[in-house]
């Protein structure tokens, strides 16, 4: 899956013949995660170093994602899911054995590892096991245990026998040798340059649950140019259909028209002043509490900005792989059908000749996109557009960022279950937040507060401090950014200073302002480990209105009492520029021999 487009290639071939869940071998990506996309969802696990070397995985259809219970990513050999059926859940582990060249030590690595993975499946799973064993099993007696006579082969392998062990271990049936088909429905891998076709890619079940596989053949249509065949099991077991859960969308204002737009502009600002007064005009303003103000000038915003500025269009990342590369595509498939039903030298030859038609003209189509971006970045630059030109640019730049879903607990334990995972991180930040204060505290002689600097706010200090908010940055709980208060006029302002007033006076804060969303960043380290993320807090724009007047107030009476000599947190100074200052200083007298 290295290729270009050959995800999507897959996830086509699963779609035209109707499959649910694929296993995956050979990878060949970095790291472990998730990949969604519209109508199909990637998990793999693959090596740490960039080696474009083995890797598993799955890709299943949104109806399974949505049954997953949990994902484990062990390592490029192994991976696991867990699919919450109707009667009992299924547990899969997609597998690639080493091959019958490497060492016994890297061989019995696997194994043990696998080992360790089936002894932890929960007992009453449907366990399947299944992938690239490598492994050729042959018709003995004394195996009848753990396989079947169905197989293209007579004597086992050396990692035939590696594979009768490990299922007599685990009470699991090698199920893909029990089903009488013709040779080449059994065959799963063609040894390069000849006809002859190997069974080497194998479908565990465990005993209890023998009969829950129904059939096991191999499809030589779907094609992704592998060497293997893909081996189709047929399973009887009812999934579980789980309802989409409706997320809560966080609605991004088109901002950018109020500062565009001057009609739009007028429009808005004319909404907000006739819903902030029909509000008033129905209830009266002074018997309302700070809860029912700030509700109605919440609503009175958002509803001002759903009627005239609306959403921003949220548009999917475009993709390269149109009609040109499937068509392709469905003509290298045609010759390989041909070369299978009639298999001499001028199919062969045709077959090689569309897949290289193919491949040129998916390359081209990647090329083409790529190019269009670097236009579109250059065409920001030319227009100044400063900060559409460096997000266009960190596009580019930016590698594929894979989501990230589990985490470990405080032992070290992987945590898979989405109810567990966000306990673990709440558990996280309050264990961060709520730490006890260790370093005792200094209290400063008592001394009269300055009465002027008490006083409520005035309409001035209110607007100045909306002047102040930046741009661009993301909303609290109520879902409004900075824009819509700074365009938002005087009678907004007017509304803004009343409940900032209300609040100086009353001491008592709307509840939506107690409320900040934490959104763990993450910085350095294993992405698994909660203490390599920072957490950002996401607080109601309003409350930065009152923070911001509160440290104007502050700042009044801090500067009369903090001393020259502090430089830091202090305007049109540092303790960069001290710290330079006393250098040149030390300097200086040590060279001209003077005393400090």
């Amino acid at each position: 899956m290295m290729q270009p487009g050959k995800m999507i290639e897959i996830a086509n071939q699963m779609n035209k013949y109707k499959l649910d869940i694929i296993a995956l071998q050979e990878i060949r990506w970095q790291g472990q995660g998730r990949i969604e996309k519209q109508n199909f969802t990637v998990i793999y696990s693959g090596t740490d170093a960039r080696t474009g070397l083995y890797g598993t995985g799955f890709m299943m259809t949104n109806k399974m994602r949505l049954a997953m219970l949990e994902y484990e990513a062990i390592n490029e050999r192994i991976c696991k899911i867990r699919i919450k059926g109707k009667f009992r859940n299924i547990t899969l582990i997609s597998t690639h054995a080493p091959t019958e060249d490497k060492t016994d030590i890297v061989k019995d690595e696997f194994y043990d590892k696998l080992d360790e993975v089936c002894s932890k499946v929960h007992k009453y799973d449907t366990l399947l096991v299944l992938g690239d064993f490598n492994a050729k099993i042959g018709k003995h007696e004394n195996q009848s245990h753990v396989a079947g006579k169905y197989t293209l082969h007579e004597e086992n392998s050396e990692n035939g026998d590696l594979l009768a062990q490990f299922a007599t271990r685990h009470k699991l049936f090698i199920r893909s040798t029990t089903f009488p088909h013709k040779n080449i429905h059994l065959g799963t891998w063609k040894i390069t340059g000849t006809n002859q076709c190997n069974q080497i890619d194998h479908v565990l079940v465990n005993r209890r649950h023998y009969s829950t596989v129904i059939n096991i053949r191999t499809l030589r249509g779907p094609n992704c140019d592998s060497d293997h065949y893909l081996v189709k099991a047929v399973i009887r077991n009812k999934i579980v259909n789980v309802p989409r859960m409706a997320k809560n969308k966080i609605p991004r204002w088109n901002t950018e028209l109020l500062r565009t737009d001057g009609e739009t502009l007028e429009q808005y600002q004319q909404e907000i002043t006739n819903k902030i007064t029909q509000k008033r005009n129905k209830e009266d303003s002074n018997l309302a509490t700070i809860e029912e103000e700030w509700t109605k000038i919440e609503k009175s915003v958002i509803e001002a900005a759903n009627q005239t500025i609306g959403e921003r269009e949220r548009t999917r990342n475009e993709e390269w792989f149109d009609q040109e590369c499937e068509d392709a595509i469905e003509e290298k498939n045609k010759a390989r059908k041909q070369m299978l039903t009639r298999n001499t030298r001028r199919n062969c030859e045709l077959y090689k000749e569309s897949r290289r038609k193919a491949n040129m003209v998916i390359k081209r189509k990647k090329r083409q996109h790529l190019n269009g971006k670097l236009e579109e970045v250059e065409q920001l630059n030319n227009e100044s557009e400063s900060r559409k030109f460096y997000a266009a640019i960190k596009k580019i730049k930016k590698t594929f960022q894979p989501k990230a879903d589990m985490c470990k607990d405080k032992d070290g334990a992987l945590i898979t279950e989405e109810d567990k995972v966000l306990e673990r991180w709440k558990e996280h930040f309050s264990d961060l937040l709520n730490t006890e204060e260790n370093v005792p505290r200094t209290t400063e002689p008592h001394e009269s507060m300055n009465e002027e600097a008490t006083e409520p706010p005035t309409r001035t200090d209110v607007r100045a401090a909306i002047a102040r908010l930046k741009n661009h940055k993301a909303p609290g709980e109520d879902t409004i950014v900075a824009e819509l208060l700074k365009w938002g006029g005087e009678d907004l302002n007017a509304a803004i200073h009343d409940i900032v007033t209300a609040i100086w006076t009353q001491e008592k804060m709307p509840e939506k302002w107690h409320t900040g969303i934490i959104c763990p960043v993450f910085k350095k380290g294993d992405k698994m480990e909660c203490i390599n993320y920072r957490g950002i807090t996401l607080l109601s724009t309003a409350y930065k209105v009152l923070s911001s007047i509160i440290n104007d107030k502050l700042k009044e009476i801090t500067e009369t009492k903090i001393g020259e000599y502090q430089g830091g947190f202090r305007p049109n100074r540092g303790t960069t520029d001290q710290l330079f200052v006393m250098r040149q200083i030390m300097e200086n007298c040590y060279e001209y021999d003077i005393d400090l």
